[in-house]
C-alpha cells in the first residue's frame, strides 16, 4: 500500500501514526491518542493546518498528542 494511494483515500490507513512520524497533509477530524497522567485516552479532535491540536468542540488538546489515525469514510447513502 503506497503512500499516495493512503493519502488519496483509495487505500483504509490500518493503525496509528505517530505524530512524530507524519500529520495530517491537511486540516481534519482525527481520532488522536492523548497522553494523561496515568493512561493514554482515545479521542475525536481536530488537527488545525497549523499542526495544533483541539477538541472537536474547540478547546485546545493541552497533553500531548502521541498518535492519530484518520475518521473511516461511511458508505454511500444508499436510500
Amino acid at each position: 500500500m503506497s503512500d499516495k494511494a493512503i493519502e488519496s483515500g483509495e487505500a483504509p490507513v490500518v493503525g496509528w501514526i505517530p505524530v512524530t512520524e507524519r500529520m495530517p497533509e491537511t486540516a481534519a477530524a482525527c481520532w488522536v491518542a492523548i497522553e494523561m497522567r496515568y493512561e493514554v485516552i482515545t479521542r475525536l479532535a481536530y488537527c488545525e493546518r497549523s499542526g495544533n491540536w483541539q477538541h472537536i468542540d474547540a478547546r485546545p488538546i493541552l497533553s500531548p498528542v502521541l498518535a492519530w489515525q484518520p475518521i473511516d469514510k461511511p458508505e454511500p447513502y444508499q436510500p
